[in-house]
């Protein structure tokens, strides 16, 4: 169950990533920082803080967290509340602390476990890509000793990963709403994976398994990426002649393709990604075939 703070009201500002504040907390009961902690937080330090260790004795921070079943690290962040009162949009921000669904036991190897709530948290982790971190963003994995282990609680559904990166350049849309929004489709990422997480054992009824992660990068700072869109616009005979758009390339990882979005509001944008969690949407989408990364 998570636990919520007051709202801050940011109607009038500009909303920014940063401005989730997210915290990582790991209750552990050893007196050293795991090596698997060490290395999220060398890749996240940046858009994230992580803390293990810091709450004293381990029974106590367990009973202040309100910990059920094992449960040792939670997310706090800054959740994004959309409102409409008395005919006035309102955007909001509200604390929220809630634990993420890895179990830990006595007898149980930490590192996997540390991974797999690491994967979870970063569903909403949006990331700056660079070549060199593109996959280990992008693709969740397990490793022991270097050696990927498969997933023993994954259902039986196809799995899909999709990196949607927010191409930063000269004509992005910066308004608040649109910002707003798509840092609230990030914190609903972040909690279709916790509910996934709860629900393990319940099937599911899509038929792929499709796990999202986002990313942002420059597009005039990409060499390959731009290419990568000039060739697309030239195949696909488009281009995009709106003043202002919020730009996206997805990849699909699983089968090596991808495609470019634009958007000019928040009702396509919401739209269009909230549904890319959906078998029926995603077979839809007209991919092309990817030559790098």
């Amino acid at each position: 169950m998570s636990s919520q703070g007051t709202e801050k009201d940011v109607t009038n500002q500009l909303v920014k990533y940063e401005d989730l504040d997210i915290k990582i907390i790991i209750v552990s009961s050893r007196y050293y920082i795991d090596l698997e902690t060490k290395e999220f937080d060398k890749n996240y330090h940046k858009i994230m803080k992580t803390y293990q260790n810091n709450f004293g004795n381990f029974n106590q921070a367990m009973e202040i967290f309100k910990s059920k079943n094992n449960a040792r690290i939670f997310v706090s962040y800054n959740d994004i509340l959309i409102k409409n009162e008395n005919e006035e949009n309102y955007i909001k921000l509200k604390k929220i602390l809630q634990p993420i669904p890895v179990n830990f036991t006595m007898n149980s190897s930490s590192g996997p476990k540390l991974q797999k709530a690491f994967n979870i948290i970063k569903s909403f982790a949006l990331q700056r890509i660079y070549r060199n971190n593109y996959s280990k963003h992008c693709i969740d994995r397990i490793l022991i000793d270097g050696e990927e282990i498969s997933n023993k609680e994954q259902t039986g559904e196809t799995r899909i990963n999709l990196c949607v990166i927010n191409l930063e350049h000269r004509q992005d849309l910066l308004e608040n709403s649109i910002n707003a929004n798509f840092y609230k489709i990030l914190i609903d990422n972040l909690n279709q994976k916790i509910s996934i997480g709860h629900k393990q054992e319940k099937s599911n009824p899509e038929e792929y398994q499709i796990n999202i992660n986002y990313g942002i990068t420059s597009l005039e700072g990409n060499k390959e990426i731009k290419n990568l869109l000039k060739n697309y616009s030239e195949t696909k005979h488009l281009t995009f002649n709106d003043e202002n758009f919020k730009l996206f390339l997805i990849i699909d990882d699983t089968h090596e393709k991808f495609t470019f979005k634009a958007f000019t509001d928040k009702a396509s944008l919401n739209n269009f990604l909230t549904d890319l969690h959906h078998s029926d949407f995603y077979e839809d989408i007209s991919f092309s075939v990817l030559n790098f990364y």
